[in-house]
């Protein structure tokens, strides 16, 4: 029979759960970790790198498995899940880099996807199973509330535009339905840009002019969003037209399409 506290604030739950983890890597030190992200589990992180710095909590011979990741962001990647787990406790704690598993985010979409979730899944049965599972969920199981942060545009030494958290910006949205409408950045470059060598501009769009629509590379063109970086429909529409006249006269030695 499942057994529930309640407790009257974040701190008091973290400080109690933090004590029963640190006194069961005592007993079994093979723990196996479940760990979430998000704002709820962060008090308890903060409590275990605290044990842990006072002598109380030893994660040398513990593993974890978080349980998500984003589809698209690679674990370098600030944005990413494994970010936030070393930002508020792996770079806190004596957990060896080889004991910390994650989805690997940077896969293609599609069938690879697909294998990377039955490899998660074989390593986490290799490891013996979940042996505790940190979760944070609200009042009904479901979503409770949104947690954000505020981000700039900040300009590397390269030239172009990343988008940055801004420190100590976070906020919550009560929430009960969540409604995504995904922005444009631009185009993806991990995969088939990254492999062909294509000519980038300073904001990362793939480079190409607009009288021909080519690229650095012979016979390959680029028009829209693509070259154009989050712009319009219209102008979409424009580049799509122009580029195919272009392609056609590219093939036939004249076009007869509008420009």
């Amino acid at each position: 029979m499942a057994r529930i506290r309640i407790f009257e604030t974040p701190a008091a739950l973290a400080h109690v759960l933090a004590g029963h983890l640190a006194r069961t890597l005592t007993v079994h030190p093979a723990l196996v970790l479940g760990l979430a992200t998000g704002r709820t589990p962060i008090p308890l992180y903060r409590e275990l790198a605290r044990l842990h710095a006072a002598g109380r909590a030893d994660f040398s011979r513990a593993t974890t498995f978080n349980l998500d990741e984003f589809l698209g962001v690679g674990a370098q990647d600030p944005r990413s899940y494994r970010a936030f787990m070393q930002k508020h406790l792996f770079g806190h704690i004596n957990l060896a880099p080889r004991r910390i598993h994650f989805l690997n985010g940077a896969v293609h979409a599609g069938r690879e996807v697909q294998r990377e979730c039955d490899r998660y899944e074989r390593a986490i049965e290799r490891a013996g199973g979940i042996d505790v599972q940190i979760l944070g969920l609200g009042t009904n199981g479901h979503i409770e509330a949104l947690e954000c942060v505020r981000v700039e545009w900040l300009q590397g030494a390269d030239g172009r535009w990343t988008m940055q958290e801004m420190p100590d910006s976070a906020f919550e949205l009560k929430a009960d339905l969540v409604l995504l409408a995904m922005g444009f950045l631009g185009p993806v470059r991990a995969g088939m840009v990254a492999q062909s060598g294509v000519t980038l501009d300073p904001r990362g769009n793939v480079a190409a002019n607009t009288l021909d629509y080519q690229t650095s590379l012979p016979k390959v063109f680029a028009a829209g969003d693509m070259r154009r970086g989050q712009s319009l429909v219209v102008w979409a529409i424009r580049e799509g037209r122009q580029c195919a006249r272009a392609i056609d006269q590219f093939l036939m030695g004249s076009s007869k399409l509008p420009r």
